[in-house]
């Protein structure tokens, strides 16, 4: 074969295909013993290489590295073998580029032949040499263009394209302002700004400016730090404080087309965009916030202009602008301090407050609003947990959650009926079960039966559970209701957890979880059942009698239901009633009466208890 069809099957095998099928698929005929006839044609093929041009090449690169052209001509005195020539030529204006000899490098590499690049070893480095050449003085910036998009399309994973972009970040997108900003936008992300030369940073800066983003200048310039101050960006500063203190007609217009769109889940315009314009963006900012309706397909976008408007203004202006709205309508006010709860800290938040006075009309219905916003917390603790507000808002559950369980962790005295209330309205479920923790946790009983009514059974299940600790046998209505009308089965078991726990021996208790013996799941049965066989037999069997005689009331008794408790009486007796499903009425009452002889037996009447005088329930063999 050719050389290209040898570098096909290497790169194959490289790859991972294994060779024979690759060597078979290439010839057409996939069932040939292929590998170990090409193993030995490798082999003379590599017996006819002359390594001795190659090791001088590498001689020559390595005096290159050491002596610059120098070296190098001294290493290629001699004549020049012709396998080699290509890649001495790109080693001579490698050499020359180095040392700043461009004009001479761009001739050395005009004169390579049209088939040299599929000869070299790596021929996007030629190319990207070829570029670094065009791009310094005397050179073609437009070819320079050119032959980046090329090493763009053929070579995009090479070595060189990626040093070439490191170097020079902006190279081909001068014609589209777009795609430059977004270039070296994502470039500063990654890498930072500290290898910026200050000729970009100014070239960046006054990008931004013509695309009235004066508010991303004035950003970037400050995570400069000192080099930001450089006497050489004295001007840029300057127009940058120009446009932020006196925006233009142009920039105002071009603020609100972009404010706008992002109320219309414009894609290509996301909240950077918007706070990119600076303080251009204030006027379109208050004007849709003033509207209150933002049609747009994320959670809070109430709360997302309000950021961005503090993003733009500073924190307190922010909070100085809204006041301005409330002047027109004071029924803002709730919506538009929860917003600003979700966007600022607390401590702007009540320093921009603080102006209104006893004598302000707005002053009652200010303090009444963020006395209900700060959630019963004290002043001084959220002075000292200035982003606590926030956290409590924030679009991510986990941030949210963590911010529940400080104020918990920190003191569990701490914690506020208002914030227990604020986690019950959240929009997440595992939000709202933390809320229930809680009020166990502050023992809110309260608070934690609105959670049996929550539309998530994972919250109505854990309401269960706390309900049942809280408030034991002031419990048991409200248990017995879940019990016998919730829909879920785990929020059902929760409730019979908790009822037998905490009233084992009430009647409404016993009467539920045996009315639970018919067509329960299994497993939540079979529970049932194991709980009722470890309490006091006397209760129990009660339970049993006085469902027995309902069910002899009906046409039909459930088999099911007389079988179960039949088998619950027999395990805590251990009188066999001799229960079989034929069983008809007649003898179901001579059942009845066998359990009512029990109880009135002396075993039936006795309690079992403990040394301490409290009734001892079975367990281990004894049950």
């Amino acid at each position: 074969g050719q050389p290209d069809d040898v570098r096909r099957v290497l790169r194959f095998v490289a790859d991972g295909d294994p060779a024979d099928a690759v060597i078979g698929r290439l010839v057409a005929e996939p069932g040939g013993g292929w590998v170990q006839p090409a193993r030995l044609l490798f082999r003379s093929r590599l017996g006819d290489y002359d390594a001795a041009p190659w090791e001088q090449l590498a001689e020559a690169e390595e005096l290159a590295r050491e002596s610059g052209r120098a070296g190098l001509k001294s290493a290629l005195a001699g004549a020049i073998p012709p396998e080699i020539e290509d890649e001495v030529l790109i080693l001579r204006a490698r050499a020359a580029a180095d040392e700043g000899a461009y004009e001479e490098a761009r001739a050395l590499l005009a004169s390579l032949t049209a088939g040299a690049p599929a000869r070299l070893r790596d021929p996007a480095a030629a190319l990207a040499l070829r570029i670094r050449t065009e791009l310094h003085s005397g050179g073609d910036a437009v070819l320079a263009r050119r032959l980046a998009r090329q090493l763009e399309r053929d070579f995009p994973r090479s070595r060189a394209k990626a040093e070439l972009r490191r170097k020079r970040p902006l190279l081909g997108m001068e014609e589209d302002p777009q795609a430059w900003i977004g270039t070296l936008r994502a470039r500063i992300a990654r890498d930072g700004t500290h290898d910026l030369d200050l000729r970009t940073i100014e070239r960046y800066g006054r990008m931004l400016l013509l695309d009235h983003r004066a508010g991303g200048a004035e950003r970037f310039l400050e995570t400069l730090g000192e080099r930001g101050k450089a006497p050489e960006l004295e001007t840029l500063r300057s127009a940058v404080e120009d446009a932020q203190a006196d925006p233009s007609e142009a920039a105002l217009a071009r603020s609100t087309t972009r404010v706008e769109r992002w109320a219309a889940a414009d894609e290509d315009v996301g909240e950077q965009d918007v706070v990119d314009g600076g303080r251009a963006a204030r006027p379109a900012l208050l004007g849709l916030i003033a509207r209150g309706s933002i049609p747009r397909g994320r959670p809070s976008p109430q709360a997302s202009a309000v950021g961005m408007l503090a993003a733009v203004l500073g924190d307190e202006e922010a909070v100085l602008a809204l006041r301005q709205l409330w002047d027109l309508d004071v029924r803002r006010i709730p919506g538009d301090l929860e917003a600003l709860a979700a966007a600022v800290p607390y401590t702007a938040l009540e320093r921009g407050l603080a102006a209104t006075d006893a004598g302000d009309p707005l002053h009652t219905a200010v303090q009444q609003a963020f006395a209900g916003l700060t959630l019963g917390l004290p002043s001084t603790w959220l002075q000292q947990h200035p982003d606590y507000l926030r956290t409590l808002r924030h679009p991510e559950f986990g941030v949210r959650r963590d911010a529940f369980r400080l104020i918990a962790a920190e003191n569990a005295r701490a914690i506020t009926p208002a914030l227990v209330a604020h986690g019950l309205r959240d929009k997440a479920a595992l939000m709202r079960r933390e809320a229930v923790v809680l009020a166990g946790r502050a023992e809110f009983p309260a608070l934690a039966r609105r959670g049996l009514a929550d539309r998530a059974a994972l919250v109505r299940s854990e309401a269960a559970r706390v309900v049942a600790k809280l408030e034991g046998r002031a419990a048991v209505p409200a248990l017995v209701r879940v019990m016998r009308q919730d829909e879920a089965l785990e929020v059902r078991g929760a409730a019979a957890q908790g009822l037998i726990k905490h009233a084992p021996a009430d009647d409404r208790v016993i009467d539920a979880m045996l009315a639970a013996q018919v067509g329960e799941e299994a497993r939540l049965r079979d529970a049932i059942a194991t709980r009722l066989s470890e309490q006091d037999p006397a209760p129990v069997v009660r339970g049993i009698v006085r469902g027995w005689g309902r069910a002899l009331t009906r046409e039909q008794p459930s088999r099911g239901y007389l079988f179960r408790t039949a088998l619950l009486y027999q395990r805590l007796t251990g009188d066999d009633l001799g229960y079989y499903p034929g069983a008809d009425k007649a003898e179901l009452r001579t059942m009845v009466e066998r359990m009512q002889a029990w109880l009135a037996s002396p075993r039936g009447r006795a309690q079992p208890r403990d040394e301490r005088g409290a009734v001892r329930r079975p367990t281990g063999r004894g049950r």
